[in-house]
């Protein structure tokens, strides 16, 4: 069902810099004039404000208080937005109250400031914030009465998403199809889609495309790996390498000769046991290699991971420097900019009418006193232009300070915590080191294994029974 909302009065008391103010519409349509920074936008909060605990720009964490000269909130006043609206004809008034709150401890005789408190009422009636807010809400949502209100709030402070269900909800909706038969262009979406809609496609793209993106950074990573345990053939002499190819493939060639010989004799059992142990001499020596090249390799890859894992955190804890480093002088330049604005704010606080000319600059003569009192007051409405403008300048530069200062405090823990663990992978690194040179002498040498020894006497032995 339709509601009759009006505004009947609306009234500021010490709200952001208005001492009191009372706007009458009785009911009415009403247009507020005035020049810039003269309180019109002040208007606009209060009423957001009092309904919905933010300003016009959709913010929570504006200054509510009226800031004195030096830019500080002045305490030991109440800061009260009130409005009366007609409903269907029938008045309701709301009303909100900031207060500082004061306690005097056990013991002392003064009081301290401990924080501030808000009083909520309907129609006078003291009531809590849930049943305030849901006052509010069965006048009006807050949605709906920002997209009646402020031109700026569709298009800026609503997410899209929002904005789209808006759209939707007031023209109807549109299905992934009814696009698809509008642009021919687009009807192979249909077999891709295959009855998912377009945000689900999305989503599956978009998490099969975060895996893909996550293998793409780790093979940088097992690339390094493998080339790290590849072994250097830098220092190999090829012409040497080419000499020993050619004395293996002669080896090879007299090898299959005899092999043929033997074949040919079936009555050479010598021969034949020469080949069988030759066989097994060279298994023996392949696990024998390969054994070795396990247990040194795994001592090596834990070494090369570990000494890549030291380079990553040398790596972070290098950039982190360079960021304390250009963080350092920012905030410096910060309040640098912070005290000249207070400097600033001062001088033009103290800049009074009387320092500017009040004789006309053509004939010399004393202004009328009208046109003098006009001059005043729009010398006053220029000084407090200014005045808000410094402070809205020192309160985002506040707000930039205490941001890159928490960002600098984060920085530093995190050098800290770099800085230990790089001395722990360091240590760890040096551990991995003697265990990987420690693992390539571990390994007892060939000729200490029987089986070996006993197939190598068995050879000597026949080759010196068919040479006799």
């Amino acid at each position: 069902m339709t509601k009759n909302i009006r505004l009947a009065e609306l009234h500021l008391s010490n709200f952001k810099g208005v001492k009191s103010f009372t706007l009458e519409t009785g009911g009415e349509s009403a247009k507020v004039y005035g020049d810039n920074a003269t309180g019109k936008t002040t208007l606009f909060d209060a009423f957001m404000w009092l309904l919905f605990d933010k300003d016009s720009q959709n913010k929570k964490d504006f200054e509510v208080k009226t800031l004195s000269k030096d830019n500080k909130a002045v305490s030991g006043i109440d800061h009260e937005v009130s409005a009366v609206l007609q409903i269907d004809g029938k008045s309701v008034e709301l009303k909100k109250v900031y207060s500082e709150k004061w306690t005097k401890k056990r013991g002392s005789a003064t009081q301290v400031f401990s924080g501030h408190t808000t009083d909520y009422y309907v129609n006078d009636v003291p009531v809590k914030k849930k049943e305030f807010a849901e006052k509010v809400n069965e006048i009006i949502s807050e949605d709906i009465f920002k997209l009646i209100t402020s031109p700026s709030y569709f298009n800026e402070q609503m997410k899209w998403q929002d904005r789209l269900a808006v759209l939707m909800e007031i023209g109807g909706a549109v299905t992934d199809e009814d696009v698809i038969k509008k642009n021919s262009s687009l009807s192979d979406l249909s077999s891709i889609l295959d009855e998912r809609s377009f945000d689900e496609q999305k989503r599956i793209l978009a998490e099969k495309r975060k895996k893909i993106t996550k293998l793409l950074e780790q093979y940088p990573v097992r690339i390094d790996e493998i080339n790290r345990s590849i072994e250097d053939v830098t220092d190999i002499d090829q012409e040497q390498l080419k000499e020993d190819l050619k004395a293996l493939q002669t080896s090879i060639d007299h090898l299959e000769k005899e092999a043929r010989s033997i074949r040919a004799d079936a009555g050479a059992d010598r021969k034949k046991r020469v080949l069988q142990l030759e066989g097994d001499l060279q298994q023996i020596m392949n696990e024998y290699d390969s054994k070795r090249f396990q247990v040194v390799n795994e001592k090596k890859e834990a070494y090369y991971k570990a000494k890549n894992d030291l380079s990553q955190i040398q790596n972070d804890l290098s950039n982190l420097i360079t960021k304390k480093e250009h963080l350092t002088p920012f905030l410096s330049q910060i309040d640098k900019e912070r005290f000249e604005l207070r400097e600033e704010w001062s001088k033009k606080y103290e800049e009074s009418f009387d320092d500017h000319q009040k004789d006309c600059p053509t004939c010399g003569q004393a202004l009328p006193e009208e046109k003098i009192q006009a001059a005043i007051e729009k010398f006053n409405l220029q000084k407090s232009a200014s005045l808000e403008r410094i402070a809205d300048k020192g309160k985002q530069l506040g707000i930039e300070y205490d941001n890159k200062q928490n960002e600098l405090y984060e920085v530093d823990e995190q050098i800290q915590k770099l800085n230990l663990e790089e001395r722990f992978k360091a240590s760890n690194l040096e551990k991995l080191k003697e265990n990987m040179e420690q693992a390539e002498t571990s390994i007892a040498p060939l000729s200490d294994n029987p089986m070996y020894l006993a197939k190598v006497e068995e050879l000597e032995k026949i080759n010196n029974e068919i040479q006799s």
